[in-house]
């Protein structure tokens, strides 16, 4: 289970922050479920017309059963 809240400030037409708030919910079988409350900081970068790439910085802050270390993402988008 996903539930992102996000902001998104539109600076200039390339260049978008966004901060990010995420609970994510696991259900595993035969182990113990995990949940966290996340941050996201990043931005997304428009390449081009079909080509973006996300980056950022994922901090969880509560969580319970998780990992809530500082992680790094990074993605790029491809849209045809």
């Amino acid at each position: 289970v996903r539930s992102p809240v996000r902001r998104r400030l539109t600076q200039s037409p390339w260049l978008k922050p966004e901060l990010e708030l995420n609970y994510v919910r696991e259900f595993a079988s035969g182990r113990k479920d995990a949940d966290v409350v996340a941050a996201t900081v990043g931005a997304i970068l428009n390449l081009s017309d079909s080509l973006r790439a996300d980056l950022g910085f994922r901090h969880g802050f509560y969580g319970r059963n998780a990992d809530r270390r500082l992680r790094v993402t990074a993605s790029f988008v491809w849209t045809f």
